[in-house]
């Protein structure tokens, strides 16, 4: 059997309070993938500031699995960023020019499928009723 830990009254007004601020912000999902070029804004998960800034590069590591982000921020300055502490905090994505490029492809590979079953969809039901 694990250890659970067990809050404090402290420990768990602190939490509560943390809690509740974050359900005040205006989180969202992200309306596609993040790639490079693509404009953030986001709230640190360590300090509470809205950062904003555009994607210059990203990374998966596959020893960890974990997604890595480089970000230059409006400032100027270069900020690496995980994923896992980006996705959930995401107050603003608009998507570049690769994403955009990638989904219209996606898009069009979804429609050539679809069409190739329908096609043979129709040929197939044509056999039936032509014996």
């Amino acid at each position: 059997m694990g250890y659970k830990w067990k809050p404090n009254a402290t420990q768990y007004r602190k939490y509560a309070e943390r809690m509740k601020e974050q359900n005040s912000m205006n989180f969202i999902q992200s309306n596609g993938a993040i790639r490079e070029g693509c404009k953030l804004s986001w709230i640190d998960k360590n300090s509470s500031v809205e950062l904003s800034g555009e994607v210059i590069t990203s990374s998966y590591g596959l020893d960890k699995g974990q997604h890595t982000f480089t970000i230059q921020l409006n400032q100027g300055s270069i900020k690496l960023v995980k994923g896992r502490n980006l996705y959930d905090r995401l107050t603003n994505h608009i998507q570049g020019k690769q994403s955009i490029k990638e989904e219209s492809y996606l898009d069009t590979h979804a429609e050539i499928q679809e069409q190739k079953i329908l096609h043979s969809n129709i040929r197939h039901n044509n056999q039936k009723f032509s014996i």
